[in-house]
């Protein structure tokens, strides 16, 4: 599996240094931020204008990243079998049973049956610079992030993911081209991982990303409106962005945005990079902090709109976990140390020399994550949640 980082060129007794000093009570980071602080970013979103959807994200150790999506209206592949079948079954039902039944069986299979996404339907091309395109880790930062769209929640039993939501009729759909460009070289010494920097990029660019407003109805063929300011929205706006009801004076379901459905993504996913050392949980690490990591997590959560069509309950939602990947963390490649008096038997550890940790993660430290990352209900929101706060409202600044 792809390492999370080029090699650190920290030498075994400062990663001895750096390491003991995570694993403090609260443990003591490089940069003095809290475990749970993330590093300041700067963003904008609708730069590029050929594109439905952009955006521009920079961190402050000189990373930044840009996103461009386009969407293309594509037939869908095998709608006509599908219909046939339907056809088949149907005649099939009428000679065995009475017209009355089969009415009802028509019209509950006809009402039962929602057209569902394809994962064929988003592609996703991750570019870096100073890699090759066939590079491993391109390959999979690619499904790192395209998992996470794809991905249904379970919180309900009719959730949807990003390519449910690209249905337009059982003949046609959306596809998405979702282009990403990591412009700061990746072999740069001090550059972090780019994970959690392309996945901040993407929602943003998702968030802001606008279909054409269709005037074709039912399994008509699309016909989309020219005017571009009639288009909808992929995802809801921000609060501040809907326009209230014109009877109540309440912010309701924006027109400029796609109508609601039950069970669908109110929010693109994040994936959010998460370091274990010891007991300790240290979210956002940089590029020095992942030489010393006993663990990496890559930890993708959503938010499922499961409130009514005409109300969105904010407040009442908590973010869903979608997936749980392990990283190879770069303290597996370092050397340690030697200690003055000499090489020690195996497997003992000497305070203050620097020995990689090897193994996996206990299960205990994996529940701690997932806690720490979507909360434990009432007043403890977690992580996520605040991220999630955190990218509202720069949208509605």
């Amino acid at each position: 599996m792809p390492t999370t980082s080029t090699p650190t060129t920290l030498s075994p007794a400062e990663l001895s240094y750096l390491h003991t000093s995570l694993t403090q009570t609260p443990p003591l980071r490089p940069d003095l931020r809290s475990p749970t602080e993330f590093r300041p970013l700067r963003a904008e979103t609708d730069l590029l204008p050929t594109c439905n959807g952009s955006a521009h994200v920079s961190l402050t150790d000189g990373s930044e990243a840009l996103v461009g999506i386009k969407a293309e209206v594509h037939r869908t592949a095998g709608a006509n079998v599908t219909k046939r079948l339907d056809e088949e079954m149907h005649e099939k039902m009428s000679l065995d049973e009475p017209s009355s039944t089969i009415s009802a069986a028509a019209a509950g299979l006809n009402s039962n049956r929602k057209p569902r996404g394809h994962p064929d339907w988003i592609s996703l091309n991750v570019d870096i610079s100073t890699l090759r395109d066939d590079d491993p880790l391109l390959i999979f930062l690619s499904e790192m992030l395209r998992e996470p769209l794809l991905t249904t929640s379970s919180a309900t039993t009719t959730a949807a993911n990003l390519a449910d939501m690209l249905v337009i009729n059982s003949n046609w759909h959306w596809h998405l081209h979702i282009d990403i460009l990591l412009l700061s070289p990746f072999t740069a010494s001090g550059t972090s991982y780019p994970l959690p920097l392309l996945s901040l990029a993407t929602h943003l660019a998702l968030r802001s990303a606008r279909l054409p407003k269709l005037k074709s109805q039912g399994e008509e063929d699309p016909l989309v409106d020219d005017d571009w300011e009639s288009s909808l929205f992929l995802f809801p706006p921000p609060t501040s962005a809907r326009k209230p009801d014109s009877a109540s004076g309440n912010a309701g379901a924006n027109e400029h945005s796609i109508p609601p459905e039950a069970g669908r993504l109110s929010m693109p996913p994040i994936t959010l990079l998460v370091m274990t050392v010891n007991s300790n949980i240290i979210f956002d690490p940089s590029h020095s902090e992942l030489a010393v990591a006993d663990a990496v997590l890559a930890v993708s959560v959503a938010f499922s709109d499961t409130t009514t069509h005409h109300h969105h309950h904010d407040d009442a939602q908590t973010p869903t976990l979608l997936a749980i990947r392990t990283i190879e963390t770069p303290a597996r490649d370092t050397m340690r140390g030697v200690p003055a008096a000499g090489e020690v038997v195996e497997g003992e550890l000497v305070p203050g020399v620097w020995k990689p940790k090897v193994g996996g993660v206990k299960r205990e430290v994996l529940k701690r994550v997932v806690r720490a990352v979507v909360g434990t209900g009432g007043d403890e929101l977690g992580v996520a949640r605040e991220v999630f706060d955190g990218l509202e409202a720069f949208l509605r600044s």
